[in-house]
């Protein structure tokens, strides 16, 4: 699990977001298996600087709101620690 995070934030660092996004979407979708407060925060970065604020649209164009999910699932996160 730790070895798909780094792969992740080897390509978030790249600028490989399209191959980041689904990595982190996995881990995300497994709770408990890594500090998932780190999950949200990057997957909110990659969204972010990917320049999308949500998931695409069906029609294929972003969404402008896509981060915010991840980041409220972060800060939800660290509240509850």
């Amino acid at each position: 699990i730790n070895t798909r995070y780094n792969l992740a934030l080897a390509y978030q660092q790249k600028g490989a977001y399209d191959k980041a996004i689904p990595v982190l979407e996995s881990l995300a979708a497994q709770p408990g298996s890594l500090d998932i407060n780190k999950v949200y925060l990057s997957l909110g970065q990659v969204y972010e600087a990917k320049g999308d604020m949500q998931p695409a649209a069906q029609d294929g164009q972003p969404n402008p709101a896509a981060r915010l999910p991840w980041y409220e699932k972060a800060v939800s996160a660290y509240r509850k620690i």
